[in-house]
């Protein structure tokens, strides 16, 4: 349970959504979406917008997974911990309320994975220091 491999599986993860998010949406929707013949291009654009950022964190992960413990580290691992707790809410909302499906129950899986184990590396670091 360390950065670096924290960081590869989160930019493998991020990658393989990043990608189909930018260049295939409609798929993305078509698997995710309980009514994805409702997205219009309002959808296309936020899915498009969300696929680069995740496609900007996998590029972030990658560079910095060799680094030596330091406060732009930690910052790293923050911003995964935060986001992998906010996700996995959004989800089972949407999820809850409609307009995921069944599938979107895996994504939660992997938020909650993710925030567990950046959790777990940063308590291992704020004892370290």
């Amino acid at each position: 349970m360390n950065t670096k491999n924290l960081f590869t599986f989160n930019a493998i993860t991020a990658v393989l959504f990043a990608i189909p998010m930018m260049l295939a949406p409609k798929i993305v929707a078509d698997l995710y979406l309980t009514h994805p013949e409702t997205a219009n291009d309002a959808t296309w654009v936020l899915m498009r917008g969300y696929g680069s950022l995740l496609l900007a964190l996998t590029v972030c992960l990658w560079y910095i997974r060799p680094a030596a413990p330091s406060r732009a580290l930690k910052g790293i691992l923050l911003l995964i911990f935060v986001g992998d707790i906010i996700l996995p809410i959004v989800h089972i909302h949407a999820i809850l309320n409609g307009v995921e499906n069944k599938q979107a129950w895996g994504i939660v899986l992997v938020g909650v994975i993710l925030a567990v184990w950046s959790g777990l590396v940063l308590r291992k670091m704020e004892v370290g220091e």
